[in-house]
């Protein structure tokens, strides 16, 4: 999970976190989802998409969603994650 290159530690926290329930890489995966480099957080809001268990994030992905200085890309992820949760409809009419 320490990696000096992003990509490559988000993908082993998501691994890490769906297979081992590792606190660490639940940790490292709710910072990156907030971070300032939109391509990162949409790396991780993709990753939620496939893990098991995505109930201890959706607090921070509501928080995402509704924020409205987050870039379109992330909102729309953040958007298709919460419906696919049931939490939010997913549709064109919702906005």
């Amino acid at each position: 999970m320490q990696d000096d290159y992003p990509p490559v530690g988000l993908t082993a926290s998501a691994i890490s976190y769906d297979v081992f329930k590792n606190k660490d890489a639940e940790k490292n995966l709710k910072q990156y989802i907030r971070h300032e480099n939109k391509d990162l957080a949409l790396m991780v809001i993709n990753h939620l998409l496939y893990v098991q268990h995505q109930q201890p994030f959706v607090e921070d992905i509501k928080q995402i969603y509704q924020n409205q200085e987050v870039s379109y890309e992330v909102s729309a992820a953040s958007k298709d994650l919460l419906g696919r949760l049931g939490i939010i409809p997913n549709n064109f009419v919702f906005r």
